[in-house]
């Protein structure tokens, strides 16, 4: 590996479908980088509590006003673009633990809801929705000078920002703790 570069594997199905279980990528360190990625970029990240790496997406900037209203993302007052997309088959042969409401126990396949999220400044990505969760709705949250707002695209199924580190999530996540953007190319 080269200096500066470090791998990383993921962890679980939060970041589905951009990386599946057991995914493995490289980013670059951003050493005394005090400037957050743009959103839409996916990080990985130093746990404030833990010794972790979670990977997930920015999506609130230093200064945003973020909410999650009926599972979806709003921004500074307004709703985030989504547009629908073919449902998503996962097969849960490979992981037997994940939650899908829609197949009968022992099915091998699951059918997920999938839509095109659109963020301001136009990155998109898809995500997915399993179900109606207790993260569908938060209050509003300002993200803290220095800090960033991370979600799961997987949203029913992540550990995110919505949640404090007290309580098992990361919180809103210091500039510093950014170890690196994970490239397209991963």
């Amino acid at each position: 590996m080269l200096p500066g570069f470090r791998s990383f594997q993921a962890a679980s199905t939060s970041m589905l479908p951009a990386f599946a279980p057991g995914a493995c990528f490289v980013t670059e360190r951003r050493d005394r980088d005090t400037n957050p990625p743009p959103r839409g970029a996916i990080i990985v990240f130093r746990h404030p509590l833990t010794d972790a790496d979670p990977i997930f997406r920015l999506t609130g900037l230093p200064g945003d006003e973020v909410q999650m209203r009926n599972g979806r993302l709003w921004l500074n007052g307004a709703e985030v673009a989504q547009s629908a997309l073919p449902d998503l088959t996962y097969d849960t042969s490979q992981d037997p633990t994940f939650p899908c409401p829609s197949a009968p126990p022992g099915t091998a396949t699951c059918e997920i809801d999938r839509a095109m999220e659109t963020l301001p400044g136009g990155a998109n990505y898809p995500v997915l929705n399993l179900r109606d969760g207790p993260l569908d709705d938060t209050g509003l949250l300002t993200v803290p000078e220095g800090h960033v707002f991370v979600l799961g695209d997987n949203r029913d199924n992540a550990a995110d920002s919505r949640l404090p580190a007290h309580s098992g999530g990361p919180g809103m996540i210091p500039v510093g703790n950014i170890w690196g953007v994970v490239s397209s190319d991963s």
